[in-house]
């Protein structure tokens, strides 16, 4: 006996697969979207630095290296314990430099320190790091753009049941002395037009 199938019981059946394959995506639920990562900004009076030669003078021809902080980028990753609520927040932080050298430099190199801080909802700092770049400037070359990204900095921030990343921020600066400090403040005073 022969059996014999026909193009309409073919496309019937085809229906009922791909229907069935339809009812199986719908019973896998997509993963929750992940929670916001910390906002980040660089304090205003630490965005740049100048470094001027040993001695008193504080001339255009004193000045070693400018260094400004001119953006950053990462990520975060949240890692959930599902019995206590609570999880651990990574976030990496890739910090971008721009670098002038200065006519008091001698040896085309630009070194700098800076930190990253994580600060509560009351603006405590829980945590801050410090952190060194050095940069090179080829021959003929006096401005380098550099990103200090081998590897990004790593933070780890321990999340209560009901915190999420929004619940903190994420500070970037120059880590200054008090005389580079105050002389950025001065020239952003000048800048503003303000007077002290």
């Amino acid at each position: 006996m022969k059996t014999s199938i026909t193009f309409a019981g073919l496309l019937s059946g085809l229906m009922l697969l791909l229907a069935g394959c339809d009812t199986v995506s719908e019973m896998v639920a997509s993963p929750p979207p992940q929670p916001p990562c910390p906002p980040s900004s660089v304090l205003d009076d630490a965005a740049t630095v100048t470094r001027f030669r040993e001695g008193p003078g504080r001339d255009f021809i004193d000045i070693v290296a400018e260094g400004k902080i001119s953006g950053y980028g990462g990520g975060c990753h949240y890692d959930f314990d599902m019995k206590t609520g609570e999880a651990l927040l990574t976030v990496e932080v890739a910090v971008e430099f721009e670098a002038q050298r200065g006519s008091a430099d001698k040896d085309r190199k630009a070194m700098f320190d800076y930190f990253i801080s994580v600060a509560d909802p009351e603006q405590n700092i829980l945590s801050k790091g410090l952190f060194n770049v050095v940069i090179d400037f080829p021959e003929n070359r006096t401005r380098r753009n550099f990103t200090d990204n081998n590897p990004p900095v790593v933070l780890e921030i321990k999340l209560k049941p009901e915190q999420a990343g929004k619940d903190f921020h994420i500070f970037i600066g120059f880590q200054l002395s008090e005389s580079e400090l105050e002389f950025n403040r001065r020239q952003r005073e000048i800048g503003s037009g303000v007077r002290k």
